[in-house]
């Protein structure tokens, strides 16, 4: 009988390395976590697979998909991923709504407007915000960095950490990488994992990503890499094995002309 198994092969590690990850920002802190590989190798599967075990210790996971046809779109993934979180949270009923229109007002104060800007959900749960002066370019991005990572301490604790996962890194704009910077700089009682997919093949010294990447290392913010290679046969053997439900014995042969 023929049916694909759905379960992940050969990436224990990788998985332990995550949740580990995982654990230590539910103490107060913010890590940027790298997963590098060939398009295809696994790398969303991999993350995609940590939902559930991530949901069951009552922490948020959020997830956007970078577009390479949309750059001159800033943070176009961290707005939808952090947009479907304010949904949620704007249907839990009176009471909570009111926890989070508050401690969001008392995070952000008149900043609050910063955020709505681009997360425009948001005002569900604040109402609509006083405009704020208008700056020189550089300085109204660096109030926002201020604003986002006040947004993100608000609605991230130890009980409920965040996982942030960004696919696709290799296409981010510049402002999101900025922005990123500044989060894991910032990170002190963030509560914030920063999970992020790239075709390393796609990324070279000069790339955009590799140089925010060395930003944050030369500031000694926590990163941590994990390349994925190719499965082991091993590994094949038992998906070939599962797949077609059968013993490992009798399928050695396909396994390793697969």
């Amino acid at each position: 009988r023929f049916s694909i198994s759905q379960r992940l092969y050969g990436r224990e590690a990788e998985t332990a390395g995550i949740l580990a990850a995982f654990e230590r920002v539910s103490g107060g802190r913010a890590e940027l976590l790298l997963i590098s590989g060939y398009s295809g190798i696994g790398k969303t599967a991999l993350v995609s697979e940590l939902n559930r075990p991530i949901v069951a210790r009552r922490g948020y996971f959020v997830r956007g998909k970078q577009d390479q046809y949309s750059r001159n779109q800033p943070y176009s993934a961290l707005i939808q991923a952090l947009q479907q979180l304010l949904r949620q949270l704007a249907g839990e009923g009176d009471e909570r709504r009111h926890y989070w229109r508050s401690s969001f007002l008392r995070a952000l104060g008149e900043n609050v407007v910063a955020v709505t800007a681009i997360l425009p959900n948001l005002i569900a749960l604040t109402g609509e915000p006083p405009p704020l002066p208008s700056l020189p370019a550089a300085e109204e991005e660096n109030r926002f960095h201020i604003a986002f990572a006040q947004f993100v301490r608000a609605l991230a604790s130890p009980v409920h950490p965040i996982v942030l996962f960004l696919d696709d890194l290799q296409w981010a704009d510049q402002p999101t990488l900025r922005l990123l910077e500044h989060l894991i700089g910032a990170g002190q009682d963030l509560c914030l994992l920063i999970i992020g997919a790239y075709r390393d093949n796609e990324v070279d010294d000069a790339h955009p990503l590799r140089l925010a990447i060395q930003a944050v290392e030369r500031a000694e913010g926590p990163v941590v890499n994990l390349r994925l290679g190719n499965l082991e046969l091993e590994h094949v053997t038992r998906l070939v094995s599962d797949t077609l439900r059968a013993v490992p014995e009798d399928v050695a042969p396909l396994a390793a002309l697969c």
